[in-house]
């Protein structure tokens, strides 16, 4: 049985957490909430979470094309747009929250929180200004002046921490209008990196789509009785961003850190530009590979064949998502402390949603560049997207996302110099 935490204040006065509490509103203990525990709760829920999501999306494309028999185009350009409402949803919410609610009051809306007594969030406190004012009231009756009763000492504690001048409510508006102004500065700093990762996060989203697409008509037999299923691969790009992050943390950030002097070996912002080279890679890599496809399509005469499997291992798109979760380990680990240390601590809930936010525009970028190139190429021959995968020209598409992403690579080295030299560097590390 769970230890009531209010037992353990009497006991241990100091280990009362304030302003924290329980799902019920109770005060916490430190020593019987929080920890390893609520930690692993979390993880586990946000695991099963990412089952679910990456499962649907990675097997979408295949059942779209296939037993919907719908092109591959329209197939890819309305997963990118469900992946980027999903992504999108946050942002959505944090602004809801803040125009409605104001930034000082967060709501946690869960419906697992009240299934599990050791989490804990901050409470919610409603202040009232009081000012007395200090008059005398006549007794009845008595024709003498009567001094109202000294409140207890809690009351009077109470009375004049709450206490306001107007002098100094003036004052507290005008420091509160001159919060809002920074605020809003900062936010407006973060801008350009936001907008020069956008490419970055439409190709990202390729393996989810075009590259599940590509190894569904690979050579997908490691043994007599067993193919690897296409979305499955998908798996290698967690596998591996997961994997790289102690190399990164234990080996690279040590080996930086003897050259730069940082703690952190290199800055957020130089390990997000890291990660989109990486990407970029990537892409690059997928263009050369599916050009050996359609080679070898034509080798073996199956141009006109779009169900025939292509003489070619599925183990040629292994480099590919390896070097996206490579990539991810460096661009999305470091975005996401970019845009949650790089804000006030009161809008840090709206920095991760515009973290997440470059993901759903970026796939909003991806399936509106599916759809015109589609709608392009398909008015002057084949489409680059034709649902004859050996007619069709991915490696074109691959390309020019190579492409747009080196001018945005240009464009975000040159707006990261320039916001070193407007921050701190300090706070960069």
């Amino acid at each position: 049985m769970a230890t009531d935490p209010l037992l353990s204040f009497h006991r241990h006065p100091s280990d009362l957490m304030v302003g924290v509490v329980d799902y019920l509103g109770r005060p916490v203990s430190r020593s019987a909430t929080g920890g390893w525990t609520s930690a692993l709760f979390i993880i586990v829920l946000e695991i099963a979470e990412r089952f679910t999501f990456f499962g649907l999306s990675s097997s979408l494309i295949i059942y779209l094309t296939g037993p919907l028999n719908e092109p591959t185009a329209t197939a890819a350009a309305a997963i990118s747009t469900w992946n980027g409402v999903a992504c999108m949803l946050p942002l959505l919410g944090a602004v809801i929250a803040d125009s409605y609610l104001g930034r000082h009051r967060t709501i946690v809306v869960s419906s697992f929180l009240p299934l599990h007594p050791g989490l804990r969030h901050a409470d919610i406190v409603v202040c009232v200004t009081i000012r007395p004012s200090g008059k005398l009231r006549r007794r009845r009756g008595s024709g003498g002046l009567h001094t109202p009763r000294a409140p207890s000492p809690h009351i009077a504690k109470a009375l004049v921490a709450l206490a306001r001048t107007r002098a100094e409510a003036d004052t507290e508006r005008h420091q509160s209008d001159v919060g809002d102004v920074e605020e809003a500065k900062s936010l407006l700093r973060l801008f350009p990196t936001w907008a020069t990762c956008l490419i970055y996060a439409a190709v990202i989203n390729q393996p989810s789509t075009l590259f599940t697409k590509q190894a569904s008509i690979l050579d997908r037999s490691i043994s007599k009785n067993f193919r690897v299923p296409p979305a499955a691969l998908l798996t290698l790009t967690g596998a591996f961003a997961a994997a790289f992050i102690p190399i990164y943390d234990r080996l690279l950030v040590p080996a930086a850190r003897r050259f730069t002097g940082r703690p952190s070996g290199i800055t957020m912002l130089q390990r997000i530009g890291v990660g989109m080279v990486i990407s970029l890679i990537s892409i690059v890599v997928a263009a050369l590979v599916e050009t050996k496809r359609l080679r070898t399509a034509r080798e073996f005469g199956l141009m006109d064949q779009p169900e025939a499997t292509i003489p070619m291992s599925i183990w040629w798109m292994v480099p590919r998502y390896v070097l996206t979760g490579v990539a991810d380990s460096f661009s999305l680990t470091g975005l996401q402390e970019f845009f949650y240390g790089q804000v006030p601590h009161a809008l840090r809930s709206l920095g991760v949603a515009l973290y997440l936010s470059i993901f759903g525009v970026g796939n909003f970028i991806d399936g509106f560049m599916i759809s015109a190139v589609n709608k392009i190429t398909g008015g002057m021959g084949e489409s680059w997207f034709s649902n004859n995968l050996n007619r069709a020209h991915i490696d074109y598409f691959y390309w020019l996302l190579a492409g747009l992403g080196v001018l945005e690579l240009v464009l975000y080295l040159r707006f990261a110099q320039a916001y070193v030299y407007k921050k701190d560097r300090h706070c960069l590390a």
